[in-house]
């Protein structure tokens, strides 16, 4: 055994020495990472002394500038400020394995992949479902679709059926989930929880595990997504949306990499929602970066009629789950006063729009965008759908399928006639 004996924990390398019979040194480095600018090594290390932290930070691994900080700041908290007491390990001894810790640091982390022979499967047994056929067990799916068109609520209803077993619209293999949630208030999304536990027939006030960070973006939230995955073995995690993953922009290709990858590190199956482009619901927004990082891309189209919804999900993309059939699966979601209050597989024909794929008109767009947020200002509609506020203003007041509502500030609102007149 060489001097340092590297452990791991997770994605975290750590090493631990046994100075003497009352004093165990332990070094600990997570996020390990090449800096691709100058290639040096950096780390979150820490230095724990028995059960006591004696320095944690932000190391240049490869700097000894930065190791001497580190050394320094860990020595003057074991000293507790007396120097006349003599130290649990002499300081150049504590230099010396926190260098020899770093030197071979990196190796360490490379092992996750390094080469190594595998051989070939022989099940020729059809892919391990989480649920059929849209999420595949270690795999990424993103869903997208334009916004408003009940995205949120298929995320939110695939993710309960897997969390809680049911088999109610999709066979599924159950396991703990987590919902991260970067796009609605807490309230919000209690309340769409409660109506959507209803609808599988489940209690009402079943707990879904949720990361509740409107406000935030996944690149914000991943290192606590990875504590809950540890602490509540979580094997399932959904995303609304990456319109919030705080990487940059989209269309670039490296914030596209770095949204894939950041998934990809939770090491659960995971399925995240995307908007398309404004007037092309055919593909994703953004990098195609997306499309080529996920292994599985459903394409959501949407009709509405009255209080229903019809809700249909096609895949164009997958990566082992061979030819899949180009009709939609399409669901029919009802609506009543206080949100949705059944979903049903739709009847053939009930939904024409959806089945033949028919571009939305602009009235239709705006009716199911309405539908979904329930009341919004003609500046909310062109920042959300696109187009001139113009036009949408003059759409919202003249037409009769539309009426003014309560609103806030100065501007007017508007909600469907169905929704605020029943």
């Amino acid at each position: 055994m060489g001097l340092i004996d590297y452990q791991r924990d997770g994605e975290a390398v750590f090493a631990v020495q046994h100075v003497s019979e009352d004093f165990a040194l332990t070094l600990r480095a997570e996020n390990v990472y090449r800096e691709p600018r100058n290639g040096h090594l950096k780390t979150k290390l820490y230095i724990i002394g028995n059960d006591r932290t004696l320095y944690w930070g932000s190391l240049d691994a490869d700097t000894d500038e930065d190791r001497v900080r580190a050394k320094n700041s860990a020595m003057r908290h074991l000293a507790n400020g007396d120097k006349n007491s003599p130290p649990l390990i002499p300081e150049t001894h504590l230099k010396y394995l926190l260098d020899a810790f770093c030197d071979g640091l990196w190796p360490q982390v490379m092992e996750d992949t390094a080469p190594k022979f595998l051989e070939g499967d022989t099940d020729l047994s059809l892919p391990d479902f989480v649920l059929e056929p849209f999420m595949v067990e270690g795999a990424g799916t993103i869903m997208f679709g334009p916004p408003g068109h009940g995205k949120s609520w298929m995320l939110m209803l695939q993710a309960v059926s897997i969390d809680a077993g049911s088999n109610a619209l999709w066979t599924v293999k159950q396991g703990r989930t987590l919902f991260i949630n970067l796009e609605r208030s807490e309230s919000s999304f209690k309340r769409r929880l409660g109506v959507v536990n209803r609808v599988l027939g489940l209690p009402p006030n079943r707990p879904l595990l949720t990361q509740q960070a409107r406000g935030k973006s996944l690149s914000d939230v991943l290192d606590s997504a990875r504590d809950a995955i540890k602490r509540h073995g979580v094997t399932r995690v959904v995303l609304d949306s990456i319109s919030r993953s705080g990487f940059g922009d989209l269309n670039e290709n490296r914030p596209g990499n770095a949204v894939i990858d950041g998934l990809n590190s939770l090491g659960v199956s995971w399925m995240a929602l995307a908007h398309s482009p404004r007037g092309d619901d055919s593909h994703i927004y953004g990098s195609v970066m997306f499309e080529a990082g996920a292994d599985i891309m459903v394409q959501l189209s949407s009709q509405q009629k009255d209080k229903t919804l019809g809700i249909g999900l096609a895949i164009t993309k997958e990566n082992d789950l061979g030819p899949q059939p180009s009709a939609r699966r399409i669901l029919r979601l009802e609506f009543n006063e206080f949100g949705l209050c059944d979903v049903q597989p739709a009847r053939k024909g009930e939904f024409p729009d959806v089945e033949n794929g028919r571009k939305l008109s602009a009235k239709e767009r705006l009716d199911q965008y309405l539908a979904d947020v329930n009341k919004a200002s003609a500046t909310m509609v062109a920042k959300t759908l696109g187009g001139d506020r113009t036009n949408w203003s003059r759409m919202l007041a003249n037409d009769n399928d539309f009426v003014l509502v309560p609103g806030a500030g100065k501007e007017k609102f508007y909600g469907r006639k169905t929704d605020w007149n029943s």
